[in-house]
């Protein structure tokens, strides 16, 4: 096989974000905004033979997406950022350049996501995850985790999903502790 710079792909990303701060004094209370947009691109992979492993190593023909969001931290004086909500949606230019109708359900706008994550303390962490679709009008997937961090072992997560999409319900446990620096 040949081997040259033309074998392979780069990808670019550029990402602007602004902090707005309101800090509420009496309540001793700190709320942050924080809107940012980021543009992703990856060129086209000159090579098809690319061995895949996993699900993660498929690389598409091409991604050109804009993705704009609001973060939002919430603080105090005991508990930095002990709720965190993000909420993001995606536009995907390959998408719209190939969509041949604007009804096409593999449209260029994504679903709307929505993250909230609870630092309770630094031992315990809960994060729910949801995802709006406009055109049908309904929540797609629910994903709840309960983390514990430090406690017994390094890390024990639980998980439940359901997405009445594909009309599924998961229940996951992950275990982590490491034996050895």
């Amino acid at each position: 096989e040949n081997s040259s710079i033309t074998r392979n792909f780069y990808e670019l990303e550029f990402s602007s974000s602004t902090l707005l701060f309101k800090h509420y004094k009496f309540l001793k209370f700190l709320h942050i905004l924080k809107p940012y947009v980021t543009f992703f691109y990856r060129s086209k992979p000159e090579e098809t033979n690319i061995p895949h492993f996993t699900y993660e190593d498929l690389i598409n023909e091409k991604s050109k997406t804009l993705e704009y969001g609001l973060w939002q931290f919430f603080s105090t004086p005991a508990h930095k950022n002990f709720l965190i909500i993000k909420t993001y949606q995606q536009y995907d230019f390959t998408k719209a350049e190939n969509s041949t109708t604007a009804t096409s359900n593999e449209g260029a706008l994504s679903d709307l996501y929505f993250q909230i994550l609870i630092n309770y303390s630094s031992h315990l962490r809960i994060r729910y995850d949801t995802s709006y679709n406009f055109s049908e009008e309904r929540f797609k997937k629910h994903s709840l985790t309960v983390g514990i961090k430090d406690f017994l072992l390094d890390s024990i997560n639980l998980t439940y999903q359901d997405d009445p999409v594909w009309n599924s319900r998961q229940l996951t446990l992950d275990v982590g502790n490491k034996f050895f620096n």
